[in-house]
């Protein structure tokens, strides 16, 4: 989140987040989308955040409330503490969600599903080839490299791959690796 990389001037964000904590200690948790939100405008990521909470918020990918927010942290404080809270704060998008959950999370149907294909960096590619490789016939691209969003990068070749998937259904072979340009 970019907001937690720059905080702005004077840790306004931050100061943001605060406030949005405090709200959501005396049962208001609504502030928290609304921080997203704002930490999105003029970005040309605010439609990956308003796209992620419409999936994420209808499938229930939530919290109830801070309480259960507060209590997954705790316990990521406690099973790896350099590492909690990583990746709590995308359902905190979801509270003061205006639609009701309407797809359930279910088992992925993976006998059911076409092959497709998983690309990730050097943070993300374990979990992208995870979910494709349980998929058959799916393939995965490595990119050698930092970042996310690799198909806006401008790597040329972790395109070629996407675009040879998107136009020909023609996947990659596992473990195929693109390396950062130099």
């Amino acid at each position: 989140m970019p907001d937690l990389v720059a905080p702005g001037a004077d840790n306004a964000r931050w100061k943001e987040l605060a406030q949005a904590i405090r709200r959501a200690e005396k049962g208001d948790a609504t502030g928290f989308s609304d921080y997203v939100k704002a930490g999105t405008l003029g970005s040309l990521k605010p439609p990956s955040f308003v796209g992620m909470n419409m999936t994420h918020c209808l499938d229930g990918i939530r919290y109830r409330d801070y309480a259960e927010y507060h209590r997954l942290r705790a316990l990521g404080d406690r099973i790896a503490p350099h590492l909690s809270g990583n990746e709590l704060w995308h359902p905190l998008g979801c509270v003061g969600w205006p639609e009701p959950v309407r797809t359930p999370t279910a088992p992925l149907p993976v006998d059911q599903l076409p092959p497709f294909v998983g690309a990730g960096t050097w943070t993300d590619y374990g979990d992208a080839a995870d979910l494709a490789l349980r998929v058959p016939g799916s393939g995965t691209i490595r990119f050698e490299g930092h970042g996310h969003g690799l198909y806006h990068t401008g790597d040329p070749c972790t395109i070629a791959h996407a675009n040879r998937y998107f136009i020909d259904l023609r996947v990659p072979p596992k473990n195929t690796v693109c390396r950062a340009e130099s």
